[in-house]
């Protein structure tokens, strides 16, 4: 063949090239077929070759399944959050934390098989809750799954300084503020506990539904001194308590004998 009758079937062949290849787009596959041509010194053939490229696709149950339901874990205890998926190739995996990317570090390990991407969150504390978001990503296309993570624990204390709208020898009534953070569940209810000045030992005296952050008790003695402490509770448990500061139930037993 002539270098001159070459060049000119070299630029035909680059036109066909362009023209049969092309990329045919399904509901779930990309198929790229391409027709390459060989040396057009040793064979005036060419060959077919066909790339399949699946998109990442998660199953729809699965989101509904995250969207209704969080992921839920014990504080203290490990959460696996594991997705799986199918792709061809496969998909880069990216984490979110309430819009911040996920990095590896001690307690986070990040993995992806063939079929799933798992996040591992170790030794978890309510600081872990949130929102969680997944991206896969690759030539072909892009998959979401958004869950929420919830790490359960016991309440953080009653909120105070404790408010005593009565000190008398009769009732002693006090009011606080329920937990800013009720641990994830639900608080039930609080309970109350006593002790007298100079005692070591707390007695329980009251616990009362958490719709209500009030209580009076008429369990003291005029003159006494006293101190109090409310501990919330959910199904993790008790809450730290706050306690409040030594009051008397009436007038203090010294200042009845100095006005003798």
């Amino acid at each position: 063949m002539s270098i001159r009758y070459r060049e000119k079937w070299s630029q035909y062949v680059k036109k066909i090239y362009k023209r049969f290849t092309f990329e045919h787009e399904t509901e779930n596959r990309l198929e790229v077929k391409l027709w390459k041509f060989k040396d057009l010194d040793s064979s005036d053939t060419f060959d077919n070759q066909v790339a399949i490229c699946d998109p990442p696709v998660i199953d729809p149950s699965i989101l509904e399944a995250f969207a209704a339901h969080p992921v839920t874990v014990k504080a203290k205890q490990t959460a696996y959050i594991k997705v799986p998926f199918k792709a061809k190739p496969l998909p880069k995996v990216t984490w979110f934390k309430d819009g911040i990317e996920v990095t590896e570090e001690e307690k986070v390990v990040m993995e992806r098989t063939n079929d799933h991407a798992l996040l591992t969150i170790k030794d978890c504390v309510r600081e872990d809750s949130g929102s969680i978001m997944l991206k896969l990503k690759s030539d072909c296309g892009t998959a979401f799954a958004q869950l929420h993570l919830n790490v359960v624990d016991i309440p953080k204390p009653p909120q105070g300084k404790v408010e005593f709208l009565e000190k008398s020898g009769k009732c002693v009534k006090m009011k606080w503020k329920a937990p800013k953070d009720n641990g994830g569940k639900q608080v039930t209810h609080f309970i109350i506990e006593r002790r007298i000045s100079g005692k070591k030992s707390w007695i329980k005296i009251g616990e009362i539904d958490s719709k209500h952050t009030t209580f009076a008790t008429d369990k003291v003695e005029e003159g006494k001194a006293y101190q109090f402490r409310i501990l919330a509770v959910n199904s993790e448990g008790l809450s730290e308590p706050l306690e409040t500061e030594e009051i008397f139930a009436g007038d203090p037993i010294g200042k009845h004998l100095s006005m003798l």
